[in-house]
């Protein structure tokens, strides 16, 4: 495995922590020794980009989570960005999912960590309801302390008419700064759709990004944030 850090292109004070090769039981420690000078010296916001990782070990998982609590111990913005599929599929297997923030492109991250859909920030978290033959269309403005369940019953906050949803099917919530979708043991699944190309990928919970287009039965949720 070989690391080198950089700092991001875009004025956002990202330092970007690029990895190759595997991250296992003898190169994981070299990477959390990275970022823990990283975090100790300071650095808020920083990014580990995997594009080049080829797997990850039980070791690697341990000392990825290990520097998530550090990240919040020194209340640091830490995400994973460009993370290949055969290492989401060890996250998703492993129930991790949830945990890491993970971003499709560095310009993502650098939105995310100099905003993103952070409610406290300047603008708005809207989330447009597109059923897939296009009949109905709206825009939801969402609202901190409230958490918005979907579904096809008229119970639900956000009720959509899909048959192929379940009657309590997601929500959406906010948790802290970060907007979260969690499936509600939906029978069909909810999807986060590829940013280009490639097919979506299931998703059991989820800190929504600006961009983020959202699977569910035969109808799509977009989020964005506007001033």
């Amino acid at each position: 495995m070989d690391v080198k850090i950089r700092n991001s292109g875009a004025d956002a004070g990202i330092t970007i922590v690029e990895v190759s090769g595997r991250v296992d039981k003898f190169t994981a420690p070299i990477l959390g020794e990275e970022l823990e000078v990283l975090f100790r010296v300071g650095r808020g916001k920083i990014v580990v980009d995997m594009i080049n990782a080829e797997a990850i070990s039980n070791e690697g998982l341990l000392v990825l989570l290990a520097m998530h609590k550090s990240a919040v111990a020194y209340q640091c913005n830490f995400g994973l960005v460009r993370v290949p599929l055969c290492i989401q599929e060890v996250f998703d297997f492993a129930g991790l999912s949830g945990v890491f923030r993970t971003y499709r492109t560095e310009q993502e991250a650098v939105t995310a960590f100099s905003g993103g859909l952070n409610p406290d920030g300047a603008g708005k978290v809207v989330l447009e309801v597109i059923r897939a033959d296009e009949k109905a269309f709206r825009k939801v403005e969402l609202a901190r302390g409230k958490v918005y369940r979907i579904g096809r019953l008229k119970e639900n906050e956000i009720c959509i008419e899909d048959t192929a949803l379940s009657r309590y099917h997601a929500r959406i919530f906010f948790e802290g700064n970060d907007v979260i979708i969690e499936d509600m043991n939906s029978a069909n699944g909810t999807f986060l759709a590829a940013l280009r190309g490639g097919g979506a990928r299931k998703i059991t919970r989820h800190v929504l990004k600006d961009g983020d287009r959202i699977e569910l039965g035969e109808s799509m949720l977009s989020v964005r944030k506007e001033q």
